[in-house]
């Protein structure tokens, strides 16, 4: 990133470029209702929830993530879920 890019903006390119999207999923209630409450980092959903939406979708972020010179993690991964839930709730995506 060399800060050129913002980290939510890094995140929501990679999940917007991978095909990741919370728009249609049946979890964006409980995702706004999070947000709405102060939880930014959406912390209060359960870690186990977020890891395993990472490791499904690491077939597809992997190459796109290697295409912006960077790797595959569990943690970047989250980042990625999180990323495309919280531009879901705001209505952007």
């Amino acid at each position: 990133m060399d800060g050129k890019v913002s980290f939510e903006d890094y995140y929501e390119t990679i999940a917007q470029e991978s095909g990741i999207s919370f728009s249609r999923s049946s979890e964006l209630p409980r995702i706004r209702e999070a947000l709405a409450n102060g939880d930014e980092h959406l912390n209060t959903i359960s870690m186990t929830y977020w890891d395993n939406l990472a490791y499904a979708a690491q077939p597809s972020t992997m190459p796109v993530l290697r295409a912006h010179g960077d790797g595959w993690s569990l943690a970047g991964g989250v980042c990625i879920e999180k990323a495309a839930a919280r531009k879901a709730a705001e209505g952007r995506g």
